[in-house]
C-alpha cells in the first residue's frame, strides 16, 4: 500500500480557489492547535517545495502573485487545441476561420502560429 504525503481527503473540502482563503483556513487550524487538513497541507507543502527558496516563486506557487509572461502551457495543449482547430475545419470552417475562432476561445493564450503548428501536429498524429 502506498503512503500518500499529507494524508488523503478525496472530497478536498478545505481547498478554495482563493489562495488567501486557503491561507486563512491554515492559520485558523494552526491557531486552534489542530492539524492542517491534508489537502491544504499538500497545497502549501508543494508550493514551498517547488519554490526552491525563492520568495517571488513561492508567492506565484501559492497564487498570490501572477506569473511573468504568458501562462505556462500544459503538455497536452497541442492535443486539445490542435484537435479543436481540426474539428472546426471538419465542420466546414476555412483554416483561417478555425484558427481565429480557436484564438478567441483560448482567450488569446496562444499565438496564431502556435495554433497552426498544433493543428499540423494533430493532423499528423491522427494519420
Amino acid at each position: 500500500m502506498a503512503l500518500l504525503p499529507y494524508g488523503f481527503d478525496p472530497q478536498r473540502r478545505f481547498i478554495d480557489k482563493d489562495p488567501w482563503a486557503n491561507l486563512k483556513t491554515i492559520g485558523e487550524f494552526l491557531q486552534d492547535g489542530e492539524a492542517v487538513p491534508p489537502d491544504l497541507a499538500h497545497w502549501l507543502g508543494e508550493a514551498i517545495r517547488h519554490s526552491k527558496e525563492d520568495p517571488a516563486e513561492l508567492m506565484r506557487r501559492l497564487g498570490l502573485k501572477k506569473n511573468r509572461g504568458r501562462p505556462p502551457q500544459s503538455d497536452d495543449a497541442w492535443l486539445i487545441w490542435g484537435e479543436r482547430v481540426c474539428e472546426l475545419e471538419d465542420q466546414g470552417h476555412r483554416a483561417e476561420e478555425a484558427i481565429e475562432i480557436s484564438l478567441r476561445e483560448s482567450e488569446d493564450l496562444y499565438s496564431r502560429s502556435q495554433l497552426q503548428t498544433w493543428r499540423n501536429q494533430y493532423r499528423n498524429a491522427k494519420k
